[in-house]
C-alpha cells in the first residue's frame, strides 16, 4: 500500500516539474518536438517559410562512423518533402564550443546521408542545421546568423554544398527584419512559464502553445520524465559502482570521473550557477584540464 502512495506521489512531483518547464528544458524541448506538427510549425517560423516534413521527427538520434570516434545526438532529426535534412538543436547554455560543435555535427550527418558504393556526391542531401540560444553567441545582436560556405576572394561566390548552419538568438535586437511570428516566437521562448501565453497573439505561436500544453497534461509525459531522472541516477550510482571496483588497484577511474561530472553538472544547473562557475568546479573537484570540463558540461548538460 505504501509503495502505491509513494508511485502517486512521485507523479504528481514529476507532472508539477513538467508544468513549470519551458522550450528551453531539454526534455520538454525534445517530447514537444515529437510531434510533426509542432515541429513544422517551430522550423516553419524559424525560417519563416513554409516547411513540411514526410513523417515524425527523430529526437535524441545518435550518428557515428566508427566506435573509436566521437558520436554525436541530435535533439531532434527529420526530412522535408524535398529530402532536405534538418537538425534542430535547443542549447540552453553556452558551452563555448558551439562553432565547432556544429562543424562536427554537419560532417556527421553528411557521412550518414551517403550510402557506401555512391558514385555521385551530388546525391547528398542538403542539410539545415539549427541552434536555439538563449543568447548572442556572436555579440552582434542579431536574432538570426545564418552561415554558408563563401568564398573569401569573392564574397558573393557561394560554394552552393547544401550546407546551412543557423544560429537563433532569442535575445536579438534586429527584431524589425523579421516576421511577427519569428519575433513573438523569441519573446515566447524567453518568458516564463507563468508569462507564455502573453507571448500567442500570432496564430502559429498560439497552436504551438496549445500543443505544448496539452503534452505537459499527459500523464505519460510526466512518467517519461521521471523515468528519465532514474535512469541518469543509475547511469551516476554505475559509474561510482565501476569507480569503486577499479579504483581497488589503479585509483578513481573513468567512471568515477563521469560519475562526479555529471552530478557537479547538474547540480550546478539546478543551483543555477553560471556555466563559468560550473566549469571552475569541475576543474577543481576532478582535477582536470578546462578543455575536458567543457566536454563534461556539453555532455551531461544536455541530458
Amino acid at each position: 500500500m505504501k509503495r502505491g502512495i509513494c508511485e502517486e506521489v512521485r507523479k504528481e512531483e514529476a507532472k508539477r516539474a513538467v508544468q513549470q518547464m519551458t522550450l528551453l528544458d531539454n526534455f520538454l524541448f525534445r517530447e514537444v518536438m515529437k510531434d510533426r506538427n509542432l515541429f513544422q510549425l517551430l522550423v516553419s517560423i524559424l525560417l519563416e517559410r513554409e516547411i513540411e516534413f514526410l513523417e515524425k521527427p527523430q529526437t535524441e538520434k545518435i550518428l557515428g562512423t566508427s566506435p573509436l570516434l566521437r558520436e554525436i545526438r541530435l535533439d531532434v532529426f527529420n526530412m522535408d518533402m524535398d529530402k532536405h535534412i534538418y537538425a534542430v538543436e535547443m542549447q540552453k547554455n553556452d558551452t563555448r564550443n558551439l562553432q565547432k560543435r556544429s562543424r562536427l555535427y554537419q560532417a556527421q550527418m553528411d557521412v550518414s546521408l551517403l550510402p557506401t558504393g555512391t558514385k555521385d556526391f551530388n546525391e547528398i542531401r542538403d542539410v539545415f542545421l539549427i541552434m536555439i540560444c538563449p543568447f548572442d553567441l556572436f555579440g552582434k545582436g542579431a536574432c538570426r546568423y545564418t552561415f554558408y560556405e563563401v568564398c573569401e576572394e569573392y564574397p558573393d561566390l557561394r560554394l552552393e554544398d547544401g550546407g546551412n548552419r543557423m544560429f537563433i538568438n532569442t535575445k536579438g535586437t534586429n527584431r524589425e527584419k523579421f516576421s511577427k511570428e519569428f519575433v513573438e516566437l523569441l519573446d515566447y521562448i524567453n518568458a516564463p512559464v507563468e508569462e507564455a501565453e502573453n507571448y500567442t497573439t500570432t496564430e502559429a505561436v498560439r497552436q504551438l502553445h496549445e500543443g505544448i500544453q496539452k503534452l505537459k497534461e499527459l500523464e505519460r509525459t510526466g512518467m517519461r520524465y521521471m523515468q528519465r531522472w532514474e535512469e541518469r541516477i543509475l547511469d551516476i550510482q554505475e559509474g561510482r559502482r565501476e569507480g569503486r571496483e577499479e579504483g581497488r588497484k589503479e585509483g578513481e577511474s573513468i567512471g568515477e570521473v563521469r560519475g562526479r561530472a555529471g552530478q557537479i553538472v547538474e547540480m550546478g544547473i539546478e543551483f543555477g550557477l553560471s556555466v563559468s562557475d560550473i566549469l571552475a568546479r569541475l576543474q577543481e573537484k576532478l582535477n582536470i584540464s578546462l578543455s575536458e570540463a567543457e566536454e563534461y558540461f556539453g555532455i551531461y548538460s544536455k541530458l
